[in-house]
């Protein structure tokens, strides 16, 4: 492996960039964007539609619930 660029001479060539991705659960009824249900231990895929599917034609539409979670989870993080 002796094309591995020298530490040293990688910290002067490249600012690291780091990032952060965060997976949460809503405590929601229905999903963020269409109106299926979101039942724990339910049969594998029969809570979809069209829009959760991911197809091209419906509209998705945000719930404001899903609103109300990320204004009360936003406001905690300050």
């Amino acid at each position: 492996m002796s094309d591995l660029m020298p530490y040293d001479e990688a910290v002067e060539k490249f600012d690291p960039v780091f990032g952060l991705e965060v997976h949460v659960e809503l405590g929601t009824a229905t999903k963020m964007f269409c109106g299926c249900s979101t039942v724990f231990g339910a049969e594998p895929n029969t809570q979809t539609c069209p829009t959760c599917l991911g197809w091209a034609c419906p509209a998705p539409c945000q719930w404001s619930t899903s609103w109300a979670s990320r204004a009360r989870s936003g406001s905690a993080s300050r």
